[in-house]
């Protein structure tokens, strides 16, 4: 089925299918005629005016296995002692994961992603064990234990987790994309049937972010057996840990299942709450309960890989997993362009504002590294002259899905000197 043309300005309507098994090359889009190639541009910085030896916890890779098969991968880590350890370690092993499992994409993708998730999610137990041999394990979750000045022993558990957003192109024809956590991949492109000069870009965020906010994630969470126990909550400081803390969500009435609570909305904003990104979204987060006199751990997202005492409460590593028919997006798109984030960069930008940015020129065979690097030289200046040393790390991946493969290898043109040194950012450049 084609999808309706998109409203000039909006989010473009994009036919995505969970799990959908994806028909072979050889078999069909040989028989069409119908292939795309990818040219990248990656990024990533420790954000706003830190250095560049700064810590970042932010991880990203592209694999290559031909020409119109290739995997994008950006992780965003949290946790203060072991979020660079996890982001790095769940960004290896799904690499290497697909890397030789690549060719189960085409038959099973749900499948393959939810193994890749669950090797990188048991592969970074085994990497903060190791790390920190003094840790101990119980049911699954990692603990430490001392003892405080009054003489009491103490538990807590490791801290550290990453956001996982994967997408592969398979076969020039499909994307398959798996995704924990906030690192949002927006779709998009100049509308086809426009007849202006400059077309209308428009665009659609592939899978919502697994936020503190996301109605289906929580109804999710409840139907699990600790779920129950969480709390869903603005992060008003002065109200975490009272009665009177804004919840996020109340029960809809008017249909099914749960909405956001304008009320507990007004409450925190009337608490002086800042907005957490430019779009005006509220920070929120997940509590677990306070447990045998230990402080409650908190969590923004309802899916990460890591984070193993908030999934005893029925946060999870598993993927959602989506497959979208670029042929069919095509009839209704040109210029395709994939771009996938961390929220060091989404949270400076309106969706549609960075589209407009970083989409080419109407029939432009690729996307223009000039564009690419000036949209991430102009993230890290937004994150500097708002958060100033406190900026969030950045990373991001901008794919342009063209008809024609670029028969040279990555350019030599060196990234700027406000990212990575060009040694430690290879794909900072044309590359298919």
């Amino acid at each position: 089925r084609r999808p309706d043309t998109p409203a000039r300005g909006s989010p473009a309507s994009i036919n995505s299918e969970v799990g959908a098994p994806i028909t072979p090359y050889a078999a069909s889009s040989d028989a069409h005629g119908f292939r795309l190639f990818p040219k990248h541009f990656a990024y990533t910085h420790p954000g706003g005016c830190k250095p560049q030896g700064a810590i970042n916890q932010d991880k990203y890779f592209v694999l290559r296995i031909d020409a119109c098969n290739q995997v994008f991968g950006v992780f965003d880590g949290h946790g203060g002692e072991n979020g660079e350890l996890v982001a790095k370690v769940a960004a290896d092993t799904i690499q290497e994961f697909l890397r030789r499992n690549f060719d189960r994409l085409r038959s099973d993708p749900e499948t393959t992603f939810n193994e890749a998730f669950e090797t990188a999610h048991k592969q970074v137990r085994r990497a903060i064990l190791e790390d920190q041999p003094d840790l101990i394990e119980k049911d699954g979750v990692l603990l430490a234990e001392w003892v405080d000045d009054a003489g009491k022993r103490r538990v807590e558990a490791a801290d550290g987790g990453t956001t996982a957003t994967v997408i592969a192109l398979v076969d020039g024809s499909q994307l398959v994309h798996a995704q924990v956590g906030d690192s949002t991949a927006l779709l998009g492109g100049h509308i086809a049937e426009s007849d202006d000069a400059e077309p209308e870009v428009t665009f659609e965020e592939l899978i919502q972010e697994h936020s503190a906010t996301n109605a289906q994630e929580y109804e999710r969470v409840l139907s699990t057996p600790r779920g129950g126990q969480l709390q869903f909550v603005y992060d008003v400081p002065e109200l975490v840990g009272t009665p009177q803390v804004p919840t996020v969500f109340k029960r809809d009435y008017g249909g099914a299942g749960y909405m956001l609570d304008p009320k507990s909305q007004r409450m925190a904003e009337a608490h002086g709450t800042p907005a957490k990104n430019v779009r005006g979204d509220l920070p929120a987060v997940i509590l677990t309960p306070e447990k045998d006199g230990n402080d409650p751990m908190s969590l923004a997202m309802t899916r990460t890989i890591g984070d193993f005492y908030m999934q005893t409460y029925g946060l999870t590593w598993k993927p959602e997993v989506i497959s979208v028919d670029l042929s069919e997006v095509s009839e209704s798109l040109n210029d395709l362009t994939l771009i996938i984030c961390t929220d060091g960069v989404w949270d400076l930008w309106e969706y549609m504002d960075a589209f407009n940015a970083i989409v080419p020129a109407r029939g432009a065979n690729g996307l223009s590294l000039d564009a690419a690097k000036a949209f991430f030289e102009s993230t890290l200046t937004r994150g500097d002259e708002t958060f100033g040393d406190t900026a969030d790390n950045m990373t991001g991946i901008i794919v342009y899905l063209g008809p024609e493969p670029d028969d040279s290898q990555a350019t030599a043109e060196k990234p700027s000197t406000r990212g990575k040194p060009a040694a430690e950012l290879p794909a900072s450049c044309f590359s298919v």
